[in-house]
């Protein structure tokens, strides 16, 4: 799989879960689910987004190097 599959693949996911427990939020409105959300929901969606934006970065690298390489199936 390409960097920018994996990508696009943990984008999906992300998205899915967050669209998932914003359904779940609407109805379960405790201290037991802002504990939850505070210790394992946040990090989880900064720990994506940090992952997300550093794949961006080794997707541009790569088809920079390519590119320098001279890689006939680089990608621009």
């Amino acid at each position: 799989m390409s960097v920018e599959g994996g990508r696009q693949r943990l984008y999906i996911a992300l998205k899915e879960f967050q669209i998932k427990w914003q359904e779940s939020e609407n109805m379960w409105k405790d201290q037991v689910s802002r504990s939850l959300k505070k210790k394992y929901v946040e990090p989880l969606e900064i720990g994506g987004k940090s992952a997300i934006q550093a794949m961006e970065v080794m997707r541009d690298l790569i088809a920079r190097i390519r590119k320098d390489c001279g890689d006939p199936n680089s990608f621009q």
